[in-house]
């Protein structure tokens, strides 16, 4: 498809090249596959997955911004975390501002601004 799907699609597009057979796979099968192979990773959008040749990424969205903020080296704006997420998962401003004001290895630090708590340095 060169694009995204989510991991019941896959089944289903899987079963169909399957044809008619008794090698039909199941989706909680289909899921496992997923989530264990280098191949695939979560794109960032629930229960869809693409090929990580296409760059997306193994890690959570959480690690990631965790890996911005350490390649940084010092305090960062939204936007810039943000922005360097997207590049990796499909992720929304919504859930990059959730994880940096809910996970308590993030605080702000000014208008907009974060870093890591104390304990995270």
């Amino acid at each position: 498809e060169q694009t995204p799907l989510h991991f019941t699609e896959i089944t289903n597009k899987v079963n169909d090249l399957m044809g008619n057979t008794q090698r039909q796979i199941d989706v909680r099968r289909a899921h496992s596959i997923l989530i264990d192979s280098d191949t695939f990773a979560h794109s960032g959008i629930h229960g869809t997955y693409g090929l990580t040749s296409w760059g997306f990424r193994k890690e959570s969205t959480p690690e990631l911004v965790e890996e911005c903020l350490r390649k940084a080296g010092f305090p960062l704006h939204w936007k810039q975390i943000y922005n360097y997420v997207s590049k990796y998962k499909d992720s929304k401003v919504a859930s990059i501002i959730s994880i940096l004001e809910n996970n308590r290895m993030f605080k702000k630090t000014g208008s907009g601004v974060y870093w890591f708590n104390e304990q995270y340095e």
